[in-house]
């Protein structure tokens, strides 16, 4: 597995504009199936994630740290899952308040920032840290 730095990511992330989060899961991803024989492939994890709106991606979550577990290092996929999960909520509260505004039901856009930047803090940046840092072990 690729050893990076979490908080590297974070900054590359940021400063990409979330291109590097991307691309970060994208290899992550590809590697944990090449390495554990475990899961779909990259491009059968990307069609499902599309085709479940997302809710693939949550439980690719739960069962990355398994993979990762079975590759020598840490099982922590409750706290993956239930992060990303949380997230996930998260964001579609964000786009009911955004859809709100849209039609033009007043809602508060300090609440729309808020939920904004803790979907961005629970669901990608502390996952990212979380799942880098056991991979980082084996």
């Amino acid at each position: 597995m690729t050893h990076r730095n979490p908080f590297k990511l974070i900054t590359l992330s940021i400063i990409t504009l979330g291109i590097y989060y991307a691309y970060w899961y994208y290899r992550t991803q590809k590697q944990i199936h090449t390495l554990s024989k475990q899961g779909p492939n990259i491009t059968t994890h990307i069609l499902l994630s599309l085709l479940t709106v997302g809710l693939y991606t949550i439980y690719w979550h739960f069962a990355v740290g398994y993979y990762i577990k079975n590759m020598g290092g840490k099982n922590h996929s409750l706290i993956y899952g239930t992060l990303f999960s949380i997230g996930y909520i998260i964001t579609i509260l964000f786009s009911v308040t955004f859809i709100r505004n849209a039609i033009g039901i007043p809602t508060s856009p300090t609440v729309s920032y808020i939920i904004g930047a803790t979907t961005i803090f629970t669901a990608v940046f502390i996952n990212m840290i979380l799942i880098q840092k056991d991979i980082n072990e084996i």
